[in-house]
């Protein structure tokens, strides 16, 4: 039987992370600037919207990066799993 590797093996989170929430709010935001500015046919809140969009996806990379995404989250619950410590005894 092949071995597991403990970073990669566990999706317990389903993707949920600080940084996913964050870029999620950020395009819901957005589309609803977007549908608004579209439906009242006013361009200002239309772009608005799109740059919302933009930033808000930028900002969920870039906490990604610094370690607020799934994959510093999954790396955290390796470890615990590896040592031998339950994830409930570490908050």
């Amino acid at each position: 039987m092949a071995e597991v590797d403990p970073y990669h093996g566990s999706t317990d989170d389903h993707g949920a992370s600080t940084a996913a929430w964050s870029g999620v709010l950020a395009l819901i935001l957005a589309s609803g600037l977007i549908a608004v500015g579209v439906y009242i046919n006013n361009d200002l809140i239309t772009v608005v919207g799109v740059v919302v969009g933009v930033l808000g996806l930028v900002g969920a990379i870039v906490m990604a990066k610094l370690g607020f995404g799934v994959a510093a989250k999954r790396r955290e619950m390796a470890d615990l799993r590896a040592s031998g410590s339950s994830p409930a005894s570490h908050h």
